[in-house]
């Protein structure tokens, strides 16, 4: 069997790799979007409730209803807090994820140029047994009997 064959078969399981980690890495953006979003939905709450509690603390609003706003506050504080790892968490295993794509992809890329350059080499070798064939059929047909 041809070495460009036999090499065409790792190509193919190069890109099936490539094309897996393709599909991990568009859920991963997909995840940190969905990450981003949680975390500027938790931002907005904060600012309208801080806003809230401005409003609240120039009332004459209950000290019961300020209490229960200031605790709901520091849970929300929390709550970005913990959103903010976990998009950080997310982009790094984008990035991870990324820089795994761009090495299947050049290893694939790599596989393929070899493949042409063993494609070329064949073809050449070809075309040097069939004019050698040429040249020895010619030789033995202009020989005298």
């Amino acid at each position: 069997m041809l070495r460009s064959k036999r090499l065409k078969v790792v190509l193919d399981l190069s890109q099936r790799q490539e094309d897996e980690c393709g599909k991990l890495l568009k859920n991963c953006r997909l995840n940190l979007h969905q990450q981003q979003a949680k975390l500027d939905e938790l931002a907005s709450y904060q600012t309208e409730y801080a806003e809230r509690k401005a409003q609240i603390g120039d009332g004459v609003t209950g000290a019961n209803a300020l209490q229960n706003l200031i605790k709901f506050l520091s849970s929300l504080d929390q709550a970005i807090i913990q959103q903010q790892v976990l998009v950080n968490t997310s982009r790094e295993q984008l990035q991870q994820l990324k820089h795994a794509w761009q090495r299947k992809h050049a290893k694939k890329e790599k596989l393929f140029e070899l493949i042409e350059r063993y494609q070329f080499e064949e073809d050449v070798d070809v075309e040097k047994r069939l004019q050698k064939e040429l040249d020895d059929r010619s030789a033995l047909s202009s020989k005298p009997y």
